[in-house]
Formats: structure tokens, C-alpha cells, sequence
């Protein structure tokens, strides 16, 4: 028999409140488990001040980076590999992955050191080297 993801989500709270009996604590309720008042919170760095300085922070990189490409320049690289991944060559929403990644002494923003990667690839790739336009 298939339950409903309330009963689901029910069976979870359930579980945690009985193994937190077990050790000894018992929370007033399960808000009082979450984010800071959970007994093993770090500090969170999903928050909207953190994106917006992580984004600051590689927008800040790329402006310190030699060289450009137009829009153009881009939709021909796209063009040229027939809109697909480079990596995977599953045809998805691209992303520019920059060969030698930002921050590398040899990194450019010339359309010769980018290269079209889908999300999911470029997260894989992240900062390694890796040259998909001469590899496969």
C-alpha cells in the first residue's frame, strides 16, 4: 500500500522526536530542531546575502580576467557544436565553462578558452582543466 507523502513526512518527525527521547532531549517541537536551534547548526551559507556575495565575488574575478567574446561569438561556438554539450553531446540549455578556470594564471575571457557545457557538466568539470573541444 502507497502512503501519502503527509503520512510519509508524519512517519519521518516521528522517528527523529523518538530517537532524540532515546538520547535524552526532547524538544519543545520540531521547530525548535531547525536551522540555528537544531543542536548541530554550523552557520548557514544558503541565504540570499551569501549568493549575492558569491556572485559579487566571481563577478569581481571576471572583471580582473584579460580578454572578451560577443554574444555572437558565443551563439557561433553553440552553432558549431550543434547546440549540445561538448562533454555528455545531449542537446540542453548551455553554459559558458571557461577551459582554464577563473582565477588561473592562464585564464582568458576570449571565446577560445570557452568551451559549451551543460549545468550538470560544467558543476562536474568545476575548477579542473579539462578541454572537451580537443578530447572527444
Amino acid at each position: 500500500m502507497k502512503k501519502s507523502p503527509e503520512t510519509i513526512k508524519k512517519m519521518i518527525i516521528a522517528n527523529r522526536l523518538s530517537g532524540l527521547k532515546r538520547r535524552g532531549i526532547m524538544p519543545k517541537n520540531l521547530a525548535s530542531l531547525q536551522g540555528k536551534n537544531h543542536w548541530n547548526w554550523k552557520g548557514g551559507i544558503n541565504t540570499p546575502e551569501h549568493k549575492s556575495i558569491v556572485k559579487n565575488k566571481r563577478n569581481f574575478l571576471l572583471k580582473a580576467v584579460d580578454g572578451s567574446h560577443t554574444d555572437e561569438e558565443w551563439y557561433n561556438l553553440k552553432k558549431k557544436y550543434n547546440f549540445k554539450c561538448v562533454c555528455c553531446k545531449i542537446k540542453k540549455i548551455l553554459t559558458k565553462d571557461h577551459i582554464f578556470p577563473i582565477g588561473h594564471k592562464k585564464c582568458t575571457n576570449d571565446i577560445q578558452n570557452i568551451q559549451p557545457l551543460c549545468l550538470s557538466c560544467n558543476v562536474k568539470k568545476g575548477s579542473k582543466i579539462i578541454n572537451y573541444l580537443i578530447t572527444k
